[in-house]
This record gives structure tokens, sequence and C-alpha cells, in this order.
């Protein structure tokens, strides 16, 4: 099947087998008792990134059930770095700064200042840390339909929502009680055949990626 690099991404991060392979490293990073990255890590890092065809792994998309994926929302928010702990290797540094969450710094701290001064400098600080959120345009639609990967993911992922409901939040019109169904409202077939189409689409780009990727079809 046929799909640009953008579609093998979002068909990879989506592909439950990737998942897994993620799960395991980052069982294997949360896991660690030294600060240093282990071999163990090391090798698991490559192997994926080899299996998958990737320069660097990308952030898979959890499934409803699966949100708890990242234990990493279980460190301390803060952590004294030293030069011995510094992270000088690109694993842990990918790892963390790709999902959004840390942010590796040095400060020069004048401790001359008062609590409520400091206090205010790290304030200014963390609001320009903070990167700002794209909203993304509801309901956008490619030439053949409406994006598969926001299809697939308002279906599996999050909010679960069925095919119908997608194609009417899509669709942007609100039916009153009995004209919710393609088969009472001839104005619903369209969207509801363009979700119907995104999703299966999605499904199909998946399972290819699944199939170039299983072991039996790796030497």
């Amino acid at each position: 099947m046929k799909m640009d690099g953008n579609d093998r991404l979002m068909a990879i991060a989506r592909c439950p087998a990737y998942i897994k392979d993620m799960e395991e490293l980052d069982n294997l990073i949360y896991n660690q008792t030294d600060e240093r990255i282990s071999e163990e890590v090391k090798t698991t890092y490559e192997r994926l990134c080899q299996k998958w065809e990737l320069k660097l792994p990308i952030p898979p998309k959890l499934q409803k059930d699966n949100e708890t994926f990242f234990k990493a929302n279980q460190l301390e928010a803060v952590v004294e770095l030293t030069e011995q702990t510094w992270p000088s290797q690109p694993i842990l540094i990918w790892y963390q700064e790709v999902i959004g969450r840390y942010k590796y710094v040095r400060l020069k701290i004048d401790t001359r200042k008062t609590e409520k001064e400091l206090l205010k400098a790290f304030g200014d600080r963390i609001k320009l840390w903070k990167k700002p959120k794209i909203q993304k345009e509801k309901g956008r639609i490619r030439k053949t339909g409406y994006d598969p990967w926001e299809v697939y993911d308002l279906h599996q992922c999050g909010s679960g929502l069925s095919l119908l409901k997608i194609a009417r939040k899509l669709h942007g019109k609100n039916f009153p009680p009995g004209m919710r169904t393609p088969a009472y409202n001839s104005d619903l077939w369209p969207p509801y055949k363009k979700v119907q189409n995104a999703y299966n689409k999605a499904n199909n780009m998946i399972q290819a990626v699944l199939e170039k990727y299983s072991p039996s079809n790796i030497s």
C-alpha cells in the first residue's frame, strides 16, 4: 500500500507491535537504578530504530485503555543535576524531550536575591519554556475526504466516538432527534461515508506497516 512519509510515521505510532516495543524500552529506562544509560537500554533503543527504520523513535499514539503507558509521571518535578548525572547521551534526552515533559537547562542563581524575587524569576522562565499549544484545525479535510488519522484517533483513542458521531461532529451541523442517522437524513450520508473511508484507510495503513515490519519479513 502506498503512503507518504508522514502517513508511515502516523501508522507506526498506532501500530500495536510498535507500542509494545516502546513499552519494553520505557520499562527498561524506568527501571534503571543508575543515572547512566545501561547497555541493555542502548541495545534495545538501537534495535527498535533499526527494526522500524526510524532515525529516532516517535511517541506512540496510545489507545484509550493504555493511557498509563509512560510511568515518567511518577518522577519528581525538580531533580538536582550534577556534573556526573547531567545527561550527555542522546537516548534519555530524546526520551524525555520528545514527550515534551522535561526541560534540561543550566541556571546561574543569585542566592543574594530574596525568595520572592527568585520565585518571580523562575515563574518568568517557566513561561518562556512552555511552548504554546497548536490548535488542530477542526475536521480538516484531505482531497479524498476527512483526515484518516483524526478519524482513527477520535474512534480508537481518548473519546472513543462511534463513526456516526464522528461524522456528525466533523459535518459541523446540529441535527434534531430523529434526523441524526443517515437512514433518516440524506445530508449525513456523504460525511458518514467519508468517515468510514478515512477510518478504513487508517486501518489499512496500520496493517500495511505491521506486515512490513513483522518479524517474518525482517531479515
